[in-house]
Formats: structure tokens, C-alpha cells, sequence
């Protein structure tokens, strides 16, 4: 949470007479229409009046009080000043500037974004002779901001800056924070970055994923907007939204992740419907600077903990994503895991998994070391040992059936229940 100030009146009362009431209207009438339309929308009215009353106050004497207003922010290791790689994933116009800048603490960290990469080098090309294939180049027109694309992917800038941030980190107690705010479009990206960051001393525990997942209709609506800087070809939003959404599925749904990331993964929706704000009192000490009182996100891994795959999560997740990507293959397939009231095979079984993991850590160490042991040679000693290892365990007990043991058994060393079941009943060799 962050803290910003807001000045209140205190318990005191303040009584508005009909002299006061006048000297209200004239210092409201004195404070700009305009000025309260662009900054609030439909609450200008209201805003302005609350200004208006708050000079009052201060011109009569009346005293103020200072409340403090919690802002919400997703903390990545509690707000950890050191050590920290977070994966920004989001198609291209999700709004992941707006996310570091209001939903993290994105000051915390030195953020690598290709975007500023691409003004940087467009900026050089028009005021030097440098990179001459990019005069004229203009970040509003979606053909050109394709062309830098390609340029700076050519480039290689990312591997130079961040080899160049490694040269210089001597001290494996204080690495930097560092935010790689890219598409996640594919996961090969940000695996090829992965040997340079363990080898630079950085914990796979403290290397995050959070995915900006927004409405594709809305990314589409804000890439138009001409207050924006840039505009991004209308195949490259298709591509990077889709895109995203597949890979982010791939690596939840897979067993073996294809990275060593074992830190938190979190989706925030970034929605305006999902963004709520404090109401203005009139009188901040940053009138412009809105702080955000809450907004939606799921988390689905805790740091150096399994992915959390309970169901009522994962239909909720398979709902934003169906909701917010675009039209295609992808989006059918997500429509059909919303339809089905189960969760699809891939689920359901690393969900078992999980349980069998959850409930063998009951048990003693010698035990949980004794099955380890025996697994590598023979499944069915270790599901037995495992099987009257929870039976003897009186935590396990008050918690599970006779019939659920067996079933976490036979599940946890992939055996099929009537076989686990034969094996109890002595009717194989293993007696």
C-alpha cells in the first residue's frame, strides 16, 4: 500500500449560514469550468463545489486534519528494494505503462521497455546522421512503427543493455530490480533471457510473471485514440493479444515449465470498469494524481510455492481470457473450457497432483524420504508405504476416508485405482 495525503476538516462543526453561502457561490463562480470538466468528467460539479468549500473553510480559520488514503498495489516479495525480475506480459496496447505506474511500484524497478528504445533511436535518426533508414519515420503511422520494430529486434538492444546491466553488478546482495515490459506473445523471448539472469546470482524464486490483461476492444480503441504517441499495426494487436492468452495457458497447463520461474504469477484485469478511485476531496496536495482504491486481479502462484489451481480460480481466469482476447481458434477453445462445468483433462490431473504433493508433506521426513527412495525402484512398495504411512499419520486421519488414502496413494505413483486396490487385497506378489 501507498499513502497519499488528503486534507479533511475536523470534527468540528461548520455551519454554513446565508452570508457564507453567498461568499461560496462567488468563490465557485471565481474557479474555472473547464479546468474541473478536462480533470473529472460528470464529477466536475461536485469537485468543484468541494473546492470551493474547502477555501472557505481555510479563509474563515477553520482547521484541517490530514487522513491518509491507502492505495492498493500488487507488491511483488513485499516491495523487495533488491533482487526482483518481473515479467510484464501484455499484448501490445494493454496498458502495461499505466499498470507499473498506478497497480506496482514500478519505481522500484529499472523498467526495459522496447517502446522507449524505438523514440530513442528515431529521435537520433532525425537530429544526427545516424541510422539514415529511419528519417522520417513517424510512431503515428502503423506501417513505420513496424518498420523500427524490425529494426530494433535487428539490433539486438535488449541483449546489449541487459549484458551491459550485468557487467556492472558486483554485488549479488544488491542486483537491481528490473521489469521486462514485453508481449509474452512467445515464451522463447524471456527464456532466452533466463542463463544470463541466474548467472548474474538472481533467485528463480524472485523472478515474477504478471500478466496486463485488457479487453481487446478496448486496446483497439485506445491504439486509435490521437492523443497517443503510437500507433501499432492493427495485425501486430491481433498477434501480441492472442498471443499472450496462449502462452500464459501453455505454461499454467503445462507439467515442466519451459522457464526457471518459481516467484509469484498474477493477472491484473485492466479494465476502467475494474478501477476504482477514491473520490476527490478538491483539496490534494496533487489534485491531478488519482489514487487508485482498488482493482482486480487473481493471483495464481505464490513465490517458491506450487501454482495455486483450485477450480473456482482457474474458471474465473479461463472467463477473463475468453472475455478479453480477440476473435479466433484461441478464443473458441477458451469458450469451450467456460462451457464446460468441469475442468478440462490437464487440470483435473496436475490438480490431483497437487493434492498427493499437499498431503505426502503431512508425513515424518524419514518417511517422505523412505517413499522418495523406494519410488525410483518400485511404484507399487511406494504407494503401499505411502499408503499405511497416512494411515498411521493422526492429522491425516481426522482429514481422509480410508478410501481417499488410497486414492491420494494410487494417484500420486500414476496407478490406476482397481490396481492399487488389487495390490491391497494381496492378490499381485506385493504382500
Amino acid at each position: 500500500m501507498h499513502q497519499f495525503k488528503s486534507y479533511l476538516t475536523d470534527s468540528t462543526p461548520f455551519k454554513l449560514t446565508p452570508e457564507l453561502r453567498k461568499e461560496l457561490e462567488d468563490i465557485a463562480s471565481s474557479l474555472p469550468d473547464d479546468k474541473f470538466k478536462k480533470e473529472y468528467g460528470d464529477e466536475w460539479k461536485s469537485v468543484k463545489m468541494g473546492t470551493a468549500m474547502n477555501m472557505l473553510k481555510k479563509k474563515h480559520g477553520y482547521s484541517e486534519s490530514v487522513e491518509y488514503l491507502e492505495e492498493k498495489l500488487l507488491m511483488i516479495n513485499n516491495g523487495a528494494q533488491y533482487g526482483q525480475i518481473v515479467f510484464l506480459a501484455g499484448g501490445a496496447g494493454s496498458g502495461k505503462g499505466f499498470a507499473i505506474d498506478n497497480f506496482m511500484e514500478g519505481q522500484k524497478f529499472k523498467v526495459i521497455d522496447v517502446d522507449e528504445w524505438k523514440k530513442k533511436f528515431l529521435k537520433l535518426a532525425n537530429v544526427t546522421n545516424k541510422y539514415k533508414e529511419l528519417k522520417g519515420l513517424k510512431l503515428s503511422k502503423p506501417a513505420d512503427v513496424e518498420k523500427l520494430h524490425d529494426f530494433v529486434k535487428k539490433m539486438k538492444i535488449k541483449d546489449k543493455v541487459l549484458n551491459n546491466m550485468i557487467l556492472q553488478m558486483k554485488n549479488k546482495e544488491t542486483l537491481p530490480n528490473i521489469m521486462f515490459d514485453m508481449t509474452f506473445n512467445d515464451i522463447k523471448k524471456a527464456k532466452k533471457l533466463m542463463p544470463d539472469l541466474l548467472k548474474a546470482g538472481y533467485n528463480p524464486a524472485n523472478i515474477h510473471l504478471v500478466w496486463i490483461l485488457q479487453e481487446y476492444r478496448i486496446a483497439l480503441k485506445q491504439n486509435k485514440d490521437p492523443e497517443r504517441d503510437r500507433v501499432v499495426p492493427k495485425n501486430i494487436m491481433f498477434h501480441t493479444h492472442e498471443g499472450a492468452g496462449k502462452t500464459i495457458y501453455e505454461l499454467l497447463a503445462k507439467k515442466s515449465k519451459p522457464i526457471a520461474l518459481n516467484g509469484s504469477i498474477s493477472v491484473i484485469l485492466n479494465n476502467p470498469k475494474n478501477t476504482i478511485y477514491f473520490e476527490p476531496t478538491g483539496n490534494e496536495s496533487n489534485p491531478k494524481k488519482k489514487v487508485i482504491k482498488d482493482f482486480k486481479y487473481l493471483t495464481l502462484k505464490k513465490r517458491g510455492q506450487r501454482m495455486f489451481r483450485d477450480q473456482i480460480v482457474m474458471k474465473e481466469l479461463f472467463f477473463w481470457i475468453k472475455a478479453s482476447i480477440p476473435k479466433g481458434e484461441f478464443s473458441k477453445f477458451m469458450q469451450a473450457k467456460v462451457d464446460n462445468p468441469e475442468l478440462d483433462e490437464s487440470f483435473k490431473q496436475f490438480h490431483k497432483e497437487e493434492q498427493a504433493l499437499r498431503f505426502i508433506d503431512l508425513l515424518p521426513k524419514k518417511v517422505k524420504h523412505a517413499i522418495r527412495r523406494i519410488a525410483h525402484k518400485d511404484k507399487y512398495k511406494a504407494a503401499l508405504h505411502m499408503y499405511h504411512g497416512l494411515k498411521k499419520d493422526p492429522d491425516a486421519k481426522k482429514r481422509l476416508t480410508d478410501k481417499k488414502m488410497k486414492e491420494i496413494a494410487a494417484d500420486h505413483f500414476k496407478l490406476k485405482h482397481k490396481e492399487f486396490e488389487a495390490i491391497l487385497n494381496r492378490k499381485t506378489r506385493y504382500q
